[in-house]
């Protein structure tokens, strides 16, 4: 979308030698759209907090974020970035959270097995949803068809 910035995460990567380069290809065509609006959906991800578990051995980011939105959405891609000294990205990895209802705080607690986290110096989480799939975004409430009011903006709390 227009002022966005993306990451392009690969969290499985074949073992067996460094990676030394990687090529994204677009395919030839796109569709490329221009939509007269799009739904405002607004993800807010808090402070994660960082730490190391002893069983099983992993370095652990555990956080939240909220749906700040007047829809359900029904997938909510989550990007984790952990920095090292220097403000240097060291990993990347991300998870999928499904059925994320207005106004619902979700947390979540995510592993890296059998790795330290003794260079890790903060961790950014960064929520995400696509909103120009109509499958994704639904409204809550109403009268069940046919109803002409909007979503409120306002979020819920249950």
């Amino acid at each position: 979308l227009p002022n966005e910035t993306k990451y392009v995460v690969v969290p499985r990567v074949a073992p067996g030698g460094s990676v030394s380069s990687a090529e994204l290809v677009f395919p030839g065509t796109l569709a490329w759209q221009k939509r007269l609006s799009i739904p405002k959906v607004q993800l807010t991800a808090a402070q994660p907090q960082l730490y190391e578990q002893q069983d099983p051995p992993a370095f652990v980011v555990e956080g939240s974020f909220m749906n700040s939105s007047a829809y359900l959405l029904r997938q909510v891609r989550v990007v984790i970035l952990l920095y090292g000294s220097g403000n240097k990205l060291i990993a990347s990895s991300q998870r999928e959270e499904s059925t994320v209802r207005p106004g619902e705080r979700r947390a979540f607690k995510h592993l890296w097995p059998n790795i330290s986290g003794q260079g890790v110096v903060r961790a950014v989480v960064l929520p995400e949803t696509n909103v120009l799939d109509p499958e994704n975004l639904q409204t809550v409430g109403g009268t069940g068809g046919g109803g002409l009011e909007r979503p409120s903006t306002e979020p819920v709390y249950e």
